[in-house]
């Protein structure tokens, strides 16, 4: 994200910061996804569900995640669909009802913006969580309630495969929960909070992934009950991990360790922009090869052209580092910022 630091947890935007380069190392096909596709989606919502604040009133609650998330979801994708659609010719009335998908959060452009689902799926979990928190307000153990809810919301995403890809929202749901509870009872927790729990944690997922599989998108596991305890054991290594290196790094990974926390607070601009910037490698990848450079042949690879040969750490370099860049440029923009679709 890009807003101050004031109030920032360091070891959060860490966290972030590694998280977000587990999704563009995923997205580039470098090595081990397999294992990333098992944990990085739900360390994203069980993050953002930590991050929840109870104090805010629902509506104050809901405009800022419209405008954080709602806003640049609808904007990006429905400016470069619509661009995108009329260079292809295709009937306007097909465009419009596509837009009022995206405008429903039920599709994207997958060509330019495929990640940002995550923004749609999210935006609609915190404000339903906001909502039930806010009618239990006078319930002592709500947060615990509410996990057992969406938890079961979860049982039937795994179940239930629906349109839209909506048995991944209702799945991820719960590790939102689960973040919520985990921040309110964090002192009650950390008598088992250790390094060995952690490294155990680790070694646990380590296990899993091997000879585990995930597919969000198609709703496909080769074992849910082994997802979630593979994707809550990998988020708690992953989180000790980071609180321990912001204590305790210094020197030259000091400095990677900031390089690390300044794309975590950036990892909005990454997710969204991560797609589109790996049209400049796929660019390179035709010329070099020789091909027709073409509007029509340079949108006919997705997401990428090829990753072998290495490639894929070009995309992983292009996919995190142009749109800081890009975003930042944006940003000097007044207009821009008034708008809020970054």
């Amino acid at each position: 994200m890009t807003e101050g630091v004031k109030n920032r947890i360091t070891y959060i935007d860490l966290a972030k910061g590694i998280g977000i380069i587990m999704v563009v190392w995923a997205h580039a096909n470098g090595p081990y996804r397999n294992y990333i596709y098992q944990m990085h989606m739900p360390f994203f919502f069980l993050i953002s569900g930590y991050l929840y604040n109870s104090r805010s009133e629902p509506g104050e609650f809901i405009r800022k995640r419209c405008l954080s998330l709602y806003v640049p979801f609808v904007f990006w994708n429905v400016l470069f669909y619509t661009a995108k659609s009329l260079l292809h010719h295709i009937k306007l009335k097909s465009i419009l009802i596509y837009d009022l998908k995206i405008l429903l959060t039920l599709e994207k452009d997958g060509q330019f913006f495929g990640a940002s689902w995550f923004l749609a799926s999210l935006f609609l979990v915190e404000c339903v969580y906001k909502l039930l928190d806010h009618c239990m307000k006078e319930m002592k153990y709500r947060d615990l309630v509410l996990l057992f809810l969406f938890s079961l919301l979860s049982v039937t995403g795994f179940l239930h495969t629906f349109k839209y890809m909506f048995s991944r929202t209702l799945i991820l749901s719960m590790f939102y929960a689960a973040g919520v509870s985990i921040r309110r009872h964090k002192d009650l927790l950390s008598e088992y909070d250790h390094w060995v729990t952690a490294a155990a944690a680790g070694l646990l997922f380590l296990f899993i992934g091997r000879s585990g599989s995930a597919n969000m998108g198609a709703n496909q596991y080769s074992s849910p009950v082994l997802f979630v305890i593979g994707s809550f054991a990998a988020s708690y290594a992953l989180m000790y991990l980071c609180r321990k290196a912001d204590r305790f790094l210094a020197g030259t990974m000091l400095k990677l360790k900031g390089m690390i926390i300044y794309l975590g607070r950036n990892s909005k601009d990454i997710l969204i922009w991560q797609f589109v910037s790996f049209r400049i490698v796929i660019l390179i990848q035709m010329i070099l090869n020789h091909e027709t450079i073409s509007m029509k042949n340079l949108l006919s690879y997705y997401p990428m052209y090829s990753a072998g040969n290495g490639w894929w750490i070009a995309y992983l370099a292009v996919g995190l580092l142009v749109p800081v860049f890009f975003c930042n440029v944006l940003r000097k923009s007044e207009i821009i910022r008034k708008l809020h679709i970054l």
